[in-house]
């Protein structure tokens, strides 16, 4: 056998998949490698879906003809899939249904009320000592 096979076989090289030799790397002040670059006015993906989803489309309902943005459509899309009886758009509905619920309201306790009315009452006094207050207390 010749030296070169005295080395291990599998041993793992020093530069390779995501491991570039430095000398290698663009240096600051040389010229750029993308010398066009990206051209202005180029867009990102991101615009791409929000600019392709808002877009309006004339569509017909109840035979009236709406012009509605995709998105709009998609939803109506889905309620018309979920009135059919799909069971995949209705487990879908369930779930949204509980995400966008409304909350339910919290009623203040019998002690937050005491206290909120004392505060008042408190600073309707502070205003009519500053004399900033019109009226003397009375309903009208």
């Amino acid at each position: 056998m010749s030296e070169d096979s005295a080395e291990e076989p599998n041993s793992a090289s020093k530069w390779g998949y995501a491991k570039t030799d430095p000398n290698t790397w663009w240096k600051k002040g040389s010229p750029s490698p993308n010398k066009k670059g990206r051209p202005k006015g180029s867009k990102n993906h991101r615009t791409l879906y929000r600019e392709a989803f808002a877009t309006k489309v004339p569509v017909k309902v109840d035979g009236k003809s709406v012009k509605l943005t995709k998105d709009e459509l998609s939803y109506q899309n889905f309620a018309n899939r979920c009135a059919s009886g799909d069971p995949k758009a209705m487990a879908l509905k369930l779930q949204y249904d509980e995400k966008f619920a409304d909350p339910e309201p919290v009623h203040p306790t019998p002690e937050q009320t005491q206290s909120n009315l004392k505060a008042l009452d408190h600073y309707i006094q502070l205003q009519k000592d500053a004399g900033l207050s019109d009226t003397d207390g009375s309903d009208e």
